[in-house]
């Protein structure tokens, strides 16, 4: 499988990922909570893990659950045929 955005995508939402969505009004913006891409290259690609931008969780519970996708995104990365490593925050996924 090449190493696009689009192929990546569809691999995650597939696996039960969401990707982040941006609705823009005429007085606010929110954020839905999910993946989206920092920065692409042909080479790689990093990803970050956004939350909802109307979330009152404490932080506590959105670092426990923020961790808990990364890593769910770095495993089905890696099982299939992608190279995915985290520095806790992003992911940088590479071809395999």
């Amino acid at each position: 499988m090449k190493l696009t955005k689009a192929n990546v995508t569809k691999l995650l939402t597939s696996n039960g990922i969401t990707k982040s969505v941006t609705y823009r009004g005429r007085i606010t913006q929110n954020a839905t909570e999910g993946f989206e891409y920092e920065r692409v290259t042909p080479e790689s690609l990093l990803i970050g893990y956004r939350s909802r931008s109307s979330s009152f969780a404490s932080y506590e519970i959105w670092s426990a659950r923020k961790k808990e996708k990364v890593e769910k995104i770095v495993e089905t990365l890696n099982a299939n045929g992608f190279v995915a490593t985290t520095d806790g925050h992003y992911v940088t996924v590479t071809k395999g």
